[in-house]
């Protein structure tokens, strides 16, 4: 590892709780373990679930309320 990332690394880490400690330490693992490219629409799966259920609910909110409607006069 380059020692100017690993210090500033280490500075970062210092400054956490050991909580988030432990989730930079699971998205490090996560990122060593990904592959570079999804070559197959298969590799999507590994997203699902990804999103916050809350979130999820004001992203189909904001479809209903500005996606599904149309004017006929717009066009």
């Amino acid at each position: 590892m380059d020692q100017q990332v690993e210090r500033e690394l280490r500075e970062q880490l210092d400054q956490l709780p050991l909580d988030k400690q432990r989730r930079v330490v699971e998205f490090a693992r996560r990122l060593a373990s990904e592959e570079e490219t999804v070559t197959e629409a298969g590799g999507l799966l590994r997203f699902a679930g990804s999103i916050a259920p809350g979130d999820l609910a004001a992203m189909a909110t904001a479809i209903k309320e500005g996606c599904e409607q149309t004017n006929a006069d717009e066009w």
